[in-house]
C-alpha cells in the first residue's frame, strides 16, 4: 500500500502477466530436430505476481514454466521439443498460437534416394533410348548391306 497526501491511499495496479510474441526458430524442420519455441512473459501490472507458461503442441501439454515477475517487467521463455512424424503441428503457449512443419526424411532404397532418384531414372531413360538407337541404326546397316 501507498500513502499519498493526508488520509489518501492507493494501491499498486495488481499482477498481469501476459504471454507475448510466440514465434518457431524453424517453421519447417526434419523429423527429431530440435524445434525451438520462444515468447516472453510479460508483467503489465505494477505489483509482482507469479506466472505459469503452459507450451500445448496440437491441444496436448507438452512442458511448463513458473516463476515470480517483478512488475513491468518481462521474461523470456524457451522451450525445445522433438518430433518424428511429419506433419503440421499447432504450438499453443497460453492462448498465444503458431505453427511448425515436420517434414520427414525420405527412406534411402538402393543407391539412390529423394531427387537423386529423379536424376537417375532420367540417366537410365538416356541410356535405353542411347542403346535402342545404337541397335536400330546397326540392324538397318545390316539390311542395306544384304541388298
Amino acid at each position: 500500500m501507498f500513502t499519498e497526501g493526508a488520509g489518501n491511499t492507493t494501491w499498486p495496479k495488481p499482477a498481469d502477466n501476459k504471454v507475448i510474441n510466440v514465434n518457431v526458430n524453424s517453421p519447417k524442420s526434419t523429423s527429431n530436430q530440435p524445434v525451438t519455441i520462444y515468447a516472453n512473459m510479460a508483467n503489465r501490472g505494477e505489483a509482482e505476481g507469479p506466472y505459469t507458461a503452459v507450451l500445448k503442441i496440437n491441444g496436448q501439454v507438452e512442458a511448463t514454466k513458473s516463476g515470480i515477475l517483478q512488475g513491468n517487467t518481462a521474461v523470456p521463455l524457451k522451450f525445445t521439443i522433438y518430433r518424428e512424424q511429419p506433419g503440421a503441428y499447432e504450438v499453443d503457449v497460453n492462448g498465444q498460437k503458431t505453427f511448425f512443419t515436420i517434414v520427414g526424411e525420405e527412406a534411402t532404397t538402393g543407391l539412390f534416394s529423394g531427387d537423386t532418384k529423379l536424376v537417375a531414372l532420367v540417366l537410365w531413360g538416356i541410356l535405353v533410348v542411347a542403346v535402342i538407337t545404337a541397335l536400330t541404326i546397326v540392324l538397318l546397316r545390316r539390311r542395306q548391306s544384304y541388298y
